[in-house]
């Protein structure tokens, strides 16, 4: 009886793994049934991840399919990080978890592997399009500014420094304009490659947004050199669908740590050195100094109060007279405007107008300036007429000719004695609308004429 016993539990045992091993072919996740540290079968998934059959994996040790993998160290129901060897070398990064089963009178030991390739490299794809800019492939500003983060940090605790770039193109504006954003955005991309092309130099090449661009140069001792170099290689022309493009760059460097010790501070200064290198007219690179950072100041202060000047009525316009070399008689005046700050006394054109024109104010300044002078134009004899120059961005502006149809008809101004100058450069960025504006105020009576041509605002400064 008791031989018949052991016979019959013997074999139910048999079926009982059989119908285990059956189950586990049954799973798409690789699963392996293991006696204690020792594998007794894997799963046809298991057998193909590891790149072998079920057989040979037999009566292995588990060590030789997951090395680093201690089964007793990972508590029961709980994933773990692991890799899988197989049987060319390759490791493979899995998941893996345990469940103890009886099987007959024994305990068996039941692990589930998973493939994680395809996550991790989802996972390195999402962070790849989270890090990287998607029309020039460099880095983005997300990870310019972790970088950053992580080299001031380990330049700090190294008692290192390093230069930091922050790089602009000038008359991008310019191609935008007359050639459209897609050879705008092609030019970026050609910056991007002879940008890459002196990777070398620099142990991170990012576009910020735009046409600006930071770089992060290691080696203190060439700073000036690597610079010359950047600036030679983007004054090269560019081919792009036929046209040649000629741009240029300007590039503001701040030192770290001695133009500032945390990134905050040193992005701040390599912007106010760039700021530099721009009003020096550009293609050229600038040192952060300590004056700027005063000039800065200066800058806001007064930025804030133009901001504030229109609602003050600050703004005055000055006439200049329009003499006949004939005859020497006058037959009109020019409109000039000033700022009469309230501290300052005067400031000049030459000061406040390029403020304006960055902050967006300069429209609505013109429009001021517009409407005072048929004002006032409106007092003067019959025969004089009042010119007023118009900024780009009022020939922009589709609702100018409405603009000035009420300054004439507040001001009672005939049309006639209106003369509108706008200058060349203004003209050039964007012919088409311009042409269709400046025709519309032809056609409403009001004389337009070329100013300086191109040299600056007569009315503004």
């Amino acid at each position: 009886v008791g031989v018949r016993l052991a016979v019959a539990a013997k074999a139910q045992l048999t079926r009982d793994r059989k119908k285990l091993r059956q189950l586990a072919d049954l799973a798409v996740e690789g699963l392996a049934i293991c006696d204690g540290e020792t594998i007794d079968a894997v799963n046809a998934s298991l057998a193909r991840l590891a790149g072998c059959t079920s057989d040979s994996l037999a009566r292995k040790a588990l060590s030789t399919l997951l090395p680093n993998v201690h089964i007793s160290a990972i508590p029961e129901h709980e994933e773990e990080d692991a890799e899988l060897l197989t049987t060319s070398g390759q490791l493979i990064p899995v998941r893996v978890l345990w469940k103890s089963v009886s099987v007959g009178s024994r305990q068996q030991t039941v692990i589930a592997v998973r493939d994680q390739s395809e996550r991790i490299r989802n996972e390195q794809k999402i962070r790849s399009l989270a890090y990287s800019d998607t029309l020039t492939g460099l880095s983005n500003r997300l990870q310019f500014n972790e970088v950053l983060a992580s080299r001031c940090t380990e330049a700090a605790m190294s008692g290192t420094g390093f230069a930091l770039f922050f790089l602009d193109l000038d008359r991008f504006k310019t191609v935008n304009d007359t050639l459209g954003h897609m050879v705008g955005d092609e030019l970026l991309v050609r910056v991007s490659k002879r940008l890459s092309a002196r990777r070398a130099s620099a142990s991170l090449i990012a576009r910020l947004g735009g046409d600006e661009f930071a770089l992060i140069i290691d080696d203190k001792g060439s700073v000036a050199e690597i610079a010359v170099v950047i600036i030679e290689v983007l004054s090269k022309p560019f081919l792009i669908d036929g046209s040649v493009i000629d741009i240029a760059g300007s590039i503001g460097i701040a030192m770290f740590p001695d133009d500032g010790g945390d990134p905050s501070t040193v992005t701040r200064n390599a912007d106010l050195a760039l700021y530099a290198a721009k009003h020096a007219g550009g293609s050229t690179y600038r040192f952060y100094e300590e004056s700027m950072s005063v000039t800065a100041e200066h800058r806001r202060l007064l930025e804030l109060d133009l901001r504030r000047a229109l609602s003050r009525d600050e703004f005055e316009v000055h006439y200049q007279p329009q003499v006949d070399p004939k005859t020497g008689k006058v037959q009109g005046a020019e409109a000039l405007a000033r700022w009469r700050h309230p501290t300052r006394g005067m400031i000049s054109p030459a000061e406040f107008i390029p403020v304006a024109e960055e902050i967006g104010l300069i429209g609505d300044i013109g429009t001021w300036i517009l409407r005072a002078a048929c004002l006032e134009a409106s007092t003067w004899p019959h025969d004089i007429t009042v010119a007023v120059n118009l900024s780009a961005v009022q020939l922009r502006d589709m609702s100018l000719p409405l603009t000035v149809l009420s300054a004439l008809e507040a001001s009672g101004l005939p049309a006639s004695r209106l003369e509108l100058e706008i200058t060349e450069s203004a003209l050039m960025q964007d012919e088409t609308l311009a042409f269709d504006t400046l025709q519309t105020l032809q056609a409403m009576g009001i004389r337009i004429s070329m100013d300086d041509f191109g040299t600056g605002y007569s009315s503004l400064n």
